[in-house]
């Protein structure tokens, strides 16, 4: 049996769900690009692995503080991890291998004292 890629629009609406914490869209094989009204949650894991997203990193995620626990490992999001990395103080584990993304790791991961899964 082959995967098929499921190409569509990963839902706006669920930065609607005010109490949602957890978001698990692991190994859908989504082509389609995280919605920029998802920076408005409060989610504590967003899991995005295993999917075929692509483009820069998502910097808007950046802006969900609550993060704990961040997987966009197993995707195509290529060019530079941002520096904005350091807005997600909460965070634990961050799993971003297997992806395109390229340089030096950002010197502003050492302010996430919280880290404890790279």
């Amino acid at each position: 049996m082959t995967s098929q890629n499921v190409s569509t629009v990963l839902p706006s609406k669920f930065a609607k769900l005010q109490y949602l914490q957890i978001l698990d869209l692991s190994r859908n094989y989504f082509r389609a690009s995280i919605p920029f009204e998802w920076a408005t949650m409060r989610l504590s894991k967003l899991s995005l692995m295993e999917n075929t997203l692509v483009g820069p990193f998502p910097t808007f995620l950046m802006r969900i503080t609550t993060l704990r626990y961040l997987s966009l490992q197993g995707n195509h999001f290529s060019g530079p991890i941002p520096k904005e990395i350091a807005n997600l103080k909460s965070l634990k584990k961050l799993a971003l291998s297997s992806n395109e993304f390229t340089g030096q790791l950002p010197v502003a991961l050492a302010k996430l004292t919280n880290l404890t899964d790279l």
